[in-house]
């Protein structure tokens, strides 16, 4: 599928009926100092309103949007990758990370390769038991974040990652992308 088709697509499935977020920041972010302001730059707006200069501009929304602003704005951050891929920066590993559906076993991976580094900085036993712990929870966000999302635009997600993956498969150290297609989004072929 080309850009043009897949943004057509996104525009199809994900209409805007106006701006109704009861809750747009998430609740253990609210109060935070970058929390209102990207409250203040997003809240009445429609994914169709946000230009690529507010979402760049505000890199670190994904990480205090709730499940029902994220779900609401992610057709703006699809059509951010899809049009200006390289200056999306840290974006894409964020939009990526909240779209990978998480398992234990992730964390346990990365505290058996923090086990075998040879000159540890600091001691991060308890952040990875504390983080293995949290991956029921993480579970569960994701779950109730994706049911907000109808079929079609499930389809539209796996589409969007699908082409990702063809058009910048090079730009990417490991198999993120596979993870996040297989792990739960290939459900929607």
């Amino acid at each position: 599928m080309n850009k043009e088709t897949l943004i057509e697509h996104i525009s199809k499935y994900f209409k805007t009926n106006g701006y109704n977020i009861k809750n747009l920041i998430h609740k253990e972010s609210i109060g935070s100092y970058e929390a209102k302001q990207i409250e203040e730059s997003f809240i009445h707006k429609t994914w169709k309103e946000i230009d690529i200069k507010l979402l760049i501009a505000n890199k670190s929304a994904l990480g205090f949007l709730s499940n029902e602003g994220f779900i609401y704005f992610l057709p703006a951050y699809m059509k951010l990758l899809i049009l200006e891929f390289e200056a999306a920066d840290v974006i894409v590993d964020d939009l990526l990370d909240k779209l990978l559906l998480p398992t234990e076993a992730d964390i346990q991976l990365q505290y058996i390769e923090y086990k075998m580094e040879e000159n540890r900085i600091a001691d991060l036993d308890d952040f990875y038991h504390k983080e293995i712990k949290r991956t029921e929870d993480k579970i569960h966000n994701f779950i109730s974040m994706t049911t907000l999302l109808n079929q079609e635009q499930s389809k539209t997600v796996l589409l969007f990652l699908m082409y990702i993956k063809d058009t910048y498969s090079g730009f990417f150290a490991d198999d993120i992308l596979d993870k996040v297609i297989n792990r739960f989004w290939f459900q929607f072929k």
